[in-house]
């Protein structure tokens, strides 16, 4: 029966030998040979499974980009998904694999055998294939790339870059509509040095512990989260980042985040924190430390009291005037401890120290509970 019934789709319709195995399982090697004079001219497909202009596109297009993992979707033009439903619908076929479907399948056994890479759900790259037999096209869409960089800064080093000279940090052409200088900062190198040497676009940065851009830090390191939209050299990005790329910075680390990224609700540090101070590690001045327990801070944007929390766990008086301890996000220490004013939505209620009494701070970070 499968037989005839291929025998009479051939006399009907031009159907490559792919498309008809398709619809029917029991072909006559007979009809195979004569499908295959279709292939270039198959109503369903166009020759989609046969272009070799096609496939050396498209592994010339993939092989701009580093990644691991794909998926691939097919555009057809709307008479090859037609003749394939009236096809299915002559022949009484409902279990049949549908054209679009079938080619997105083939071609993701090939791009995986050709690149030695993977399918997936949730890919680095999306493939978008267009083809109508005389036209073909391959369109990449990438998944953001988050990188997170654990920074170790000495003091006088700089985290952020300075306003565009150009612009006012309006943003230019000369900077890259980012507002931002090219300094001796660390922004300025992920800015403008790193997204050549990764082939990527301007990353957006982002500072958790932006209220502290004089921070000297240590330990684990401060972090830094960086997002590209597109970015070729995924793979190796790792690699490429500079572990000193400003004098006076060392980035500690650097891993690829692969949760969504949100930076709304509180994380803690572990941390060791040293005051100085002209009259030293004063017996006053630890009590004061000692009597805080929460720290409460007003958000004036939205008119309600948030409360961010620093608990002093250890003293350690011969190294200096240093406690251990842990802190929510959200608590700017300049203010805090009396060296700078705060900005309105993070007023402090109370104070670790009285004004002017600390001269200035260093904090050495253990652990961070941040996304990863």
């Amino acid at each position: 029966m499968d037989r005839i019934k291929a025998a009479e789709l051939l006399k009907k319709h031009r159907i490559c030998d792919r498309c008809l195995r398709r619809y029917i399982k029991d072909v006559a090697r007979a009809d195979l040979i004569e499908a295959r004079r279709n292939r270039a001219q198959c109503e369903t497909c166009r020759g989609i499974f046969y272009s070799r202009d096609l496939k050396n596109l498209l592994i010339r297009r993939l092989s701009e980009y580093d990644f691991r993992t794909f998926n691939v979707g097919i555009r057809l033009p709307e008479a090859c998904e037609e003749a394939d439903r009236s096809i299915s619908i002559e022949l009484g076929l409902v279990d049949y694999l549908p054209v679009r479907s079938a080619a997105s399948d083939y071609f993701r056994r090939y791009i995986s055998r050709k690149m030695n890479v993977r399918v997936s759900r949730s890919p680095e790259i999306n493939v978008v294939i267009e083809f109508d037999g005389s036209s073909k096209n391959v369109i990449v869409f990438e998944r953001r790339a988050i990188y997170r960089l654990n920074v170790a800064k000495s003091r006088g080093s700089r985290l952020q870059a300075s306003p565009c000279s150009s612009c006012g940090g309006r943003g230019c052409e000369l900077c890259r509509w980012t507002g931002k200088s090219r300094d001796d900062s660390l922004e300025s190198y992920l800015l403008f040095e790193l997204p050549e040497r990764l082939s990527s676009s301007v990353p957006k940065i982002i500072w958790p512990l932006k209220d502290m851009p004089e921070l000297t830090s240590s330990g684990v390191g401060y972090p830094v989260y960086v997002i590209f939209s597109s970015i070729k050299k995924r793979r190796t990005a790792p690699l490429i980042i500079d572990e000193e790329p400003v004098s006076g910075i060392r980035i500690l680390s650097v891993y690829s985040v692969s949760a969504p990224l949100s930076l709304h609700r509180p994380f803690t540090l572990d941390v060791s924190l040293c005051v100085e101070t002209s009259d030293g590690c004063t017996r006053e001045l630890v009590r004061s430390f000692e009597r805080t327990g929460e720290l409460t801070f007003i958000g004036q944007d939205s008119g309600k009291t948030w409360k961010r929390r620093l608990e002093l766990l250890k003293d350690r008086f011969a190294e200096g005037c240093c406690f251990t301890g842990r802190m929510e996000s959200g608590i700017n220490l300049y203010s805090v401890l009396g060296i700078k004013s705060s900005s309105r939505d993070k007023r402090p209620l109370n104070y670790l120290a009285a004004s002017g009494s600390i001269k200035s701070f260093t904090l050495e970070i253990f652990r961070a509970s941040l996304p990863d």
